[in-house]
């Protein structure tokens, strides 16, 4: 297993910091990761590692505003513009492996992106496994709190806010959780922004499930305190055939960090198998779209929904 750092830079001169896993055999697939808030790619080397040990590159970016990526820390102005950096960081990690099949890894907030990414550009991507997505939160802010964030983000789109995560809820291993309270690259912060647009297009899609085309993996718990389970579970009695969803009862927000975590990790092993085609190379676009996109809103489906 070889491991490499290195910095990508789109055409508004953003910087985005990545960390890469590649197996020593010819890969089966590219795995890309789409991180929670407040995350960085840093906190999933265990996943790197077993989805390497099977074959898979493993490409593990910051997100804009998040670990060592540049941005302000938490914000997002829009939805079209995070839609364009996971299109242009496809892009970029496809360079070196062309024709392999490109999946979406994602956690939490990461989660709520890659399935919005999957429905919005399914030719973009052969394949998702989103794990606890905040498609809505367990405890939902009251109507007056979102009310007041909804006019907060127009007249301050980027004022920062506490996240109010607390490290006890991600998981049952004190070691992480310790770990987490004391990482420097962990920023605890929110914009006003970030949070109207994660809450909307969480609502787009669960309203859209129905039109899924990539195959696509959910995993949720129904003990998750930080992101709806019952969200989850209504996107996926939306959903086509094209989802697997896979419930468990006890466990915390993050999954793969779970003393359960190598059942869970090795769940997500064993679909990939059984659904990534082996010796044949993906048929969907491996050219990078146009980072325009970034600058109209209206190309971004439902990215005007209040």
């Amino acid at each position: 297993m070889a491991y490499s750092e290195y910095t990508l830079t789109n055409q508004e001169k953003l910087s985005f910091f990545v960390r890469k896993w590649t197996p020593e055999s010819a890969p089966k697939g590219m795995i890309v990761l789409l991180h929670g808030l407040s995350d960085h790619g840093g906190r999933f080397a265990y996943v790197a590692e077993k989805f390497v040990s099977d074959g898979y590159i493993f490409v593990a970016p910051d997100l804009r505003g998040n670990g060592k990526s540049g941005g302000k820390r938490g914000h997002f102005d829009s939805p079209a513009q995070v839609m364009s950096d996971i299109s242009f960081l496809l892009g970029e990690s496809r360079k070196t492996h062309p024709d392999i099949q490109v999946i979406l890894y994602s956690q939490s907030m990461g989660g709520n992106l890659a399935i919005n990414f999957a429905l919005r550009f399914p030719e973009e991507i052969d394949f998702a496994i989103s794990s606890s997505p905040w498609l809505r939160l367990t405890k939902q802010p009251s109507a007056l709190l979102q009310k007041v964030a909804s006019i907060l983000a127009k007249l301050y789109p980027s004022l920062l806010l506490s996240n109010g995560l607390k490290s006890e809820d991600l998981c049952h291993d004190q070691a992480i959780c310790k770990a987490y309270d004391n990482d420097p690259l962990i920023h605890w912060k929110v914009s006003v922004s970030t949070f109207t647009i994660i809450n909307s297009i969480g609502e787009w899609v669960i309203a859209n499930a129905s039109s899924l085309k990539t195959p696509m993996l959910l995993l949720h718990s129904e003990a998750d305190p930080i992101t709806s389970f019952k969200a989850s579970l209504e996107f996926a009695e939306n959903a086509n055939t094209q989802l697997t969803f896979i419930p468990y009862k006890t466990l915390f927000h993050e999954l793969h960090n779970e003393p359960e975590k190598e059942e869970v990790c090795g769940k997500m092993v064993e679909w990939l198998g059984l659904n990534v085609p082996k010796g044949r190379t993906s048929e969907k676009i491996k050219t990078q779209v146009p980072n325009s996109r970034s600058q109209d809103p209206k190309a971004v489906p439902g990215s005007s929904l209040k």
